[in-house]
């Protein structure tokens, strides 16, 4: 599962403004589309503020995602498109330090 917080501000290198554009969420949806297609579904992720507030989970393709909606603080959850596998080769060497 890939998370990535503050999606609104992917390409924003200058660290000025809080607004999701377009171009620049493009970029990272091509970036993106190396290892995903552009028909996964992702959903964009927004925590309640309040207890008695709603979340909001916004399910829809990867390919939507630079028309899609943001506030600064919209979080993106890419599910695993693979099952999956255990790396035998990791577990041994953990079990090899004691």
């Amino acid at each position: 599962m890939l998370l990535l917080w503050q999606v609104a501000l992917a390409g924003n290198l200058d660290c000025i403004g809080f607004e999701a554009r377009p171009d620049r969420l493009g970029i990272l949806v091509d970036k993106l589309g190396r290892w995903y297609p552009m028909n996964t579904e992702v959903i964009l992720y927004k925590a309640a503020t309040l207890p008695v507030g709603n979340h909001r989970a916004q399910h829809l393709a990867l390919s939507e995602l630079p028309q899609a909606s943001y506030n600064e603080y919209t979080t993106l959850v890419i599910p695993p498109t693979l099952a999956l596998e255990r790396d035998n080769e990791y577990w041994d060497r953990l079990r090899a330090l004691g």
